[in-house]
């Protein structure tokens, strides 16, 4: 399983507040980063070699525009 990492959800966070407007705070945008630092290591928690979560998104559109978003967003920080 691939699983996005701390710098590529704060890309993607910054890529999205320009495309839709608000407020980026500094240098990550966060209030609790230890929750974004828990939430990234329980996602990826297994039991018995096999992943907790499974993450299935409904359709192969909503996979490639969501992987097509992050890779714009990943190159516009490089």
């Amino acid at each position: 399983m691939i699983y996005l990492t701390k710098q590529q959800i704060i890309r993607l966070n910054i890529a999205t507040i320009e495309a839709h407007g608000g407020n980026f705070m500094p240098p990550n945008n966060f209030l609790h980063e230890e929750n974004l630092d828990y939430l990234l290591e329980a996602v990826q928690a297994e039991m018995f070699g096999e992943p907790l979560y499974l993450i299935k998104l409904p359709c192969i559109a909503t996979t490639l525009s969501a992987t097509i978003f992050l890779a714009m967003a990943i190159n516009e920080q490089d």
